[in-house]
């Protein structure tokens, strides 16, 4: 497929796109307020971080930098943040690279708390949906946000 086929659909479906951003705007919205209320301390940014060293543990801020788009700089200025408040620790792991952090416990269950309450409220919206619109919507999503 050109940049031309690419294109044309996506100019015809300017207000679909148009209303997708408005949607996810949205979601974004209620995702921070959500995670503010379960953890007021913690900025979108270390949620964001958190969120990371959960799903790969003994990453590093190059990879953490990264995945996000981010400089490393201000990545470890973050994460220096997150030590200090007990959330996160530096392993025995070391390369060229840095050094491999992973959660404390105390980082483990702001986390948890904080993915349950985002799981709970998803379900409430998705409440009413049948098993296939939610898959379909999963799908349609992981397409979406592929890398």
């Amino acid at each position: 497929m050109t940049g031309q086929e690419v294109q044309q659909p996506l100019e015809a479906a300017r207000e679909s796109v148009a209303a997708i951003q408005r949607a996810l705007t949205a979601i974004a919205r209620r995702g921070r307020a959500r995670s503010r209320a379960h953890a007021p301390q913690l900025s979108l940014v270390d949620q964001s971080l958190l969120d990371y060293l959960h799903d790969h543990p003994d990453s590093r801020a190059a990879d953490i930098a990264a995945h996000y788009l981010l400089d490393k700089s201000t990545v470890s200025r973050q994460l220096a943040g997150l030590v200090n408040a007990g959330l996160v620790q530096a392993t025995d792991l070391v390369d060229a690279r840095g050094k491999a952090l992973r959660l404390t416990p105390s980082g483990e269950s702001v986390i948890a708390e904080s993915m349950a309450a985002q799981r709970e409220a998803l379900q409430a919206r998705l409440r009413g949906w049948t098993g296939e619109e939610v898959r379909a919507f999963a799908r349609a999503l992981e397409r979406f946000n592929a890398d």
